[in-house]
This record gives C-alpha cells, sequence and structure tokens, in this order.
C-alpha cells in the first residue's frame, strides 16, 4: 500500500477539463442567462468568474475543519473525564483533540490479536514529515518507513500498563495485549502521566500546549506503514 495522501489541489486541477471557449471572457452556456444584454449584469458574471478562477488556482486553499467521531484511518478516539472528547479533522490523515490537563483515554477498534497497536509521541510534528516512502520496481504500494516503528524502537511498559506516555521522536508505546487494558473487546490506554529521556516522567496536569501522535497498526504485518495503517493526532492542552 502506498504510504501518500490523497493528490494536492494542484493536482486535482489538472483533471478538471477546462471550459468551453468563451466569448468576452463569458462561456456561451452563461451568456443565455443574459439574453437582455444589461451591462451590469454582465459585469457582475464576469465578477463571479473571475472570483473563481482566482479562488482556483490560488493553491492556497486549505480543506475545513470538520468534526469527526473517530480518525480517518484507524478509527481512534479519545475519551476524558468518562465523555467523549470532540475531535477535529484538520485534514485527511491528521486529528485534533482539546484537553484539559487531567488524565485521558485512547480507545482503539477491536482488530486481529496479537497485532499491537503503537504510538510514537512528541512535542514538535517533525514526525508528522518522518515518514520514508520505500520504493520498489513494479509496486506502487510498497508503503513506508517510520523511524518510529522500525525493529528495536518499541519502548516496553509494564506488563499491564502504568499509565505513562513515553514521548521520543525515535520510539513508540508498543500497547500489546494487557498494556490494552483487561477487555479485549474494548482495546484502550489510560494516560495520567507523561515521559521524556530529558525531563523524566511528570503528571499530565503540568501538560500545555501540544503532544503530536504517530499512530500505527500494521494491520497486514509487513512492517511497513500503508496508507491506512495510521493517523495524525495531535493533543492540544488547555
Amino acid at each position: 500500500m502506498l504510504s501518500q495522501d490523497f493528490p494536492s489541489t494542484p493536482a486535482l486541477r489538472a483533471a478538471v477539463p477546462l471550459p468551453e471557449q468563451t466569448r468576452g471572457g463569458i462561456p456561451p452556456s452563461l451568456v443565455a442567462i443574459n439574453p437582455v444584454g444589461k451591462k451590469e449584469d454582465m459585469t457582475a458574471v464576469r465578477s463571479f468568474l473571475l472570483a473563481a478562477l482566482l479562488l482556483a488556482s490560488s493553491g492556497e486553499a486549505r480543506e475545513r475543519p470538520t468534526q469527526v467521531a473517530h480518525t480517518p484511518w484507524l478509527g481512534i478516539r479519545i475519551v476524558q473525564d468518562g465523555k467523549p472528547v470532540p475531535l477535529v479533522r484538520t485534514d485527511l490523515r491528521t486529528t485534533e483533540a482539546r484537553l484539559a490537563p487531567r488524565p485521558f483515554r485512547i480507545l482503539f477498534p477491536k482488530r486481529q490479536a496479537g497485532i499491537a497497536w503503537q504510538l510514537c509521541a512528541w512535542t514538535g510534528k517533525s514526525i508528522f514529515k518522518a515518514l520514508r516512502p520505500r520504493v520498489v520496481a513494479g509496486d506502487p504500494n510498497a508503503g513506508g518507513e517510520h523511524p518510529c516503528f522500525l525493529p528495536g524502537t518499541g519502548m516496553a511498559d509494564t506488563e499491564a500498563g502504568s499509565g505513562m506516555l513515553m514521548m521520543d521522536p525515535g520510539g513508540n508505546n508498543y500497547l500489546i495485549d494487557l498494556r490494552l487494558g483487561p477487555d479485549p473487546e474494548r482495546p484502550s490506554v489510560y494516560y495520567s502521566a507523561l515521559w521524556t529521556r530529558a525531563g523524566g516522567q511528570v503528571p499530565v496536569s503540568t501538560a500545555r500546549g501540544a503532544v503530536y501522535v504517530v499512530a500505527f497498526h500494521d494491520g497486514d504485518g509487513d512492517g511497513f506503514m500503508g496508507n491506512s495503517e495510521y493517523d495524525h493526532l495531535v493533543l492540544k492542552f488547555r
């Protein structure tokens, strides 16, 4: 599976057929809108078309944030104080959650047993850009590699989880079996503390700003990140 997001706006524009021949800047099909030919009406039509063309060619149009029930690829949800945390998808890969500086729980959908959920967390969004596409001749869907999820990068917690989100740009929280809770039908992980190599463990009550998370579930077990096997999460503590 190719580890790429959907094509950019310019690529999409290239697939759109060009408008029909115009007369005075107005397509023939639109001239019929103004059979009388009033000058002010034609000016309004030209202004509308010009604005539309400028918007389409600007290259700066961005997708509007959209509220979602779960992340777009892995179906992850977040709960705090026993209530679902509103999630906002900012693009087709990234979902934001606004959290109070209190413990929270990440909920995962039930998937195949024996395949871990892996979370790479860090204080900067550089981890969102670290994916390296895998090039295989004749295979456009070869997936990609991320330094957080290479062999030997799993940061093992206690057998049933310690409540600590470990943050490292080169390692991941390796969640499997009891680390996903005692109920295999409802896998989740509870966090009340944050950890970094430099600062050690601190309670989540001290958290301010954003924590960036790459969530990965290697559903096909090939060791590479396919397009549908990972999400970006931004946890914004206020």
